[in-house]
C-alpha cells in the first residue's frame, strides 16, 4: 500500500463540500528514544548549530561584507570565526576551558 494517495480527480472537491477522510491515520505508540548527547565535562554542548539574530548598524554590516568578500568567505563564517576568537580570549579571563576551545573539540567527537 502506498504511503500517499494517487493524484486523481477524486481528491478534488468543491468549496464547502469537503468531508473528513475515511482512512484511519497511522499511530505509532512506540516511545520515542533519543540518544543522550556526549558531554565531555562541558555544560550544554549543543548537538547542532543554533541560530541567533545579530543586529548591526549599516556601517558595521557594510564593513563585515567588505572583509568577507576580501577573505572569500561568507558574512556568517566571518562572524562565527570572530566570536570563536573572542570566546578563546575570554576563556583565560574566566579560567574556564568550556568558554574557550572545549565546545569546539567536544562537538567534533
Amino acid at each position: 500500500m502506498s504511503k500517499f494517495a494517487a493524484m486523481t480527480a477524486n481528491l478534488l472537491v468543491r468549496k464547502g463540500e469537503a468531508a473528513p477522510s475515511t482512512v484511519t491515520p497511522f499511530r505509532d505508540d512506540r516511545p520515542m528514544v533519543t540518544p543522550a548527547p556526549k558531554n565531555h565535562g562541558c555544560a550544554g554542548v549543543p548537538a547542532a548549530p543554533r541560530r541567533i539574530v545579530l543586529k548591526l548598524d549599516a556601517r558595521d554590516y557594510e564593513r563585515l561584507g567588505l572583509i568577507a568578500v576580501k577573505r572569500g568567505v561568507s558574512r556568517q563564517s566571518l562572524a562565527r570565526d570572530a566570536m570563536t576568537l573572542y570566546f578563546e580570549k575570554l576563556a583565560g579571563e574566566f579560567s574556564c576551558a568550556c568558554i574557550g576551545g572545549c565546545l569546539k573539540t567536544c562537538a567534533a567527537e
